[in-house]
């Protein structure tokens, strides 16, 4: 983690939802640094603002007010082309339930990554840099949860992103293959120096990061560094 160099920089950024005659504030006065290279833990419980801020970062909502800078530029006066290049050119999704094209292979559905985003990628080193070139051909339906998950983290990495932006990624698998997923998220971090962020309600996971961002009724509660992050294995919940 580099603190002198910031990749994302929050100020009095806040969204809200107007549902019918019902304001509901999901995000209020956010100020935020995320610095380059860290692996980042946001905490909060449900409604928390978690999904909501994971939306901003990655350019899928825009905040009500405030302002977000990208590598000092301010993505927030971005048009909606703007957007879509940003996210594609420096943002890599990890949704909780995959999103893989059920009729593709898991090798399809990494090269899918590499057409959009209209960059060369070979789909097979990144399927092997998560365990799973020996399953290239083999379709959603043939993958256990954990592969599924590693074949999106795989899809999300060939696009060479500079953040990768994961919801819940455990949230629907069990403790082994989970740790297994963590895993491949670390080394993400660690040996090819991607940022990666993990929003999740699963506490247990905060002591691999090397900072943990708390959220409570969406505004930051507080933030802790964390000066001795442990590796996946030694995370049990």
């Amino acid at each position: 983690m580099d603190k002198t160099s910031k990749i994302f920089e929050l100020h009095q950024v806040s969204r809200i939802y107007q549902m019918g005659e019902v304001e509901v504030r999901a995000l209020e006065d956010v100020e935020l640094d995320i610095y380059q290279g860290e692996f980042t833990v946001i905490l909060g419980p449900s409604g928390s603002g978690k999904s909501t801020l994971l939306n901003l970062l990655g350019g899928l909502d825009r905040p009500t007010r405030g302002r977000i800078q990208f590598q000092g530029q301010e993505i927030t006066a971005c048009s909606d082309d703007e957007l879509t290049t940003f996210r594609r050119d420096n943002i890599g999704f990890v949704f909780q339930f995959f999103n893989l094209v059920p009729t593709l292979t898991a090798r399809e559905n990494v090269e899918l990554a590499t057409a959009i985003a209209g960059k060369p990628g070979d789909a097979r080193h990144y399927l092997k840099l998560v365990g799973l070139v020996h399953r290239s051909d083999s379709f959603p339906s043939q993958l256990s949860g954990g592969e599924q998950q590693r074949v999106a983290i795989a899809r999300a990495l060939v696009k060479e992103p500079q953040i990768i932006l994961c919801d819940e990624p455990t949230g629907a698998l069990d403790y082994e293959t989970g740790v297994m997923v963590l895993r491949v998220l670390y080394d993400i971090n660690r040996q090819m120096g991607h940022n990666v962020m993990v929003i999740t309600h699963n506490a247990a996971i905060a002591a691999m990061a090397d900072r943990v961002i708390y959220l409570h009724s969406g505004r930051i509660d507080r933030i802790e560094d964390n000066p001795h992050p442990v590796t996946p294995e030694e995370v049990s919940w």
